[in-house]
């Protein structure tokens, strides 16, 4: 009786002590994970946060051969205004003096075809879709800004004569865009002499209608702001 008694409490213990490393199991599976460190937290920053934070990273710290720009930003749409605080990375060529040139302010347009709605991650790059467009030209710095969807990119320039070249553009760092162009009665267009950037759709997007100056038409419009903006100028 006594060896019956024995056997049966060691097969309770047995089951019990299971029941106990099945609970402890379950309880480490619910736990919830620990937070991640704020190192974890800064090492994540998105390529576009890396594009407009490159003026506080040494430009010899980016790689270009992994390096692919944000295109698409839903909380970029109305972000003009920080965009200018940004200013471009020597990718290949050392950037140009900031010295003022004759094209010097900021343009729009606004392209008639369908607007390019949707929100995509591979879309090409400077593709001329519908919508308002704006060029800023300011002492050897470009940026370009696609009101719909955010886009944007900007870069380094410089004017001879007649002539414009566009440069250190991330989308196509190695791409150099050279162009004729003709400022007459506030618009200001380009004529393609080469430029392979972005499959050539930059210059196609640059080229393909006039951009119309910013500019207020005299200093009253100016100082009130009350004026009628053309097309991509209204902020």
């Amino acid at each position: 009786m006594s060896d019956m008694l024995s056997g049966r409490n060691i097969k309770q213990l047995y089951t019990w002590l299971t029941l106990v490393v099945m609970s402890l199991l379950l309880i480490s599976c619910a736990t919830p994970p620990s937070k991640t460190s704020p190192k974890t937290v800064e090492a994540t920053l998105t390529s576009e946060q890396v594009v407009y934070q490159h003026t506080l990273i040494p430009s010899s710290t980016f790689n270009l051969s992994t390096y692919s720009p944000q295109k698409y930003n839903p909380t970029a749409i109305d972000s003009w205004f920080p965009f200018l605080q940004h200013t471009p990375v020597p990718w290949t060529t050392p950037l140009p003096d900031p010295v003022h040139s004759a094209l010097d302010g900021i343009y729009g347009k606004s392209d008639p075809t369908d607007p390019q709605w949707w929100n995509c991650r591979r879309c090409p790059d400077y593709y001329p879709a519908g919508g308002n467009w704006r060029l800023q030209l300011d002492k050897g710095i470009f940026r370009i800004y696609y009101e719909v969807t955010g886009w944007r990119s900007l870069g380094s320039f410089f004017v001879e004569n007649d002539t414009i070249t566009f440069f250190n553009d991330p989308y196509c760092p190695h791409d150099i865009g050279r162009y004729r162009w003709k400022l007459e009665e506030s618009q200001l267009a380009f004529l393609e002499i080469d430029d392979s950037c972005s499959l050539n759709l930059r210059a196609e997007n640059l080229t393909r209608q006039p951009w119309t100056s910013c500019q207020p038409p005299n200093r009253e419009a100016a100082i009130s702001d009350h004026w009628i903006k053309p097309s991509g100028c209204e902020r």
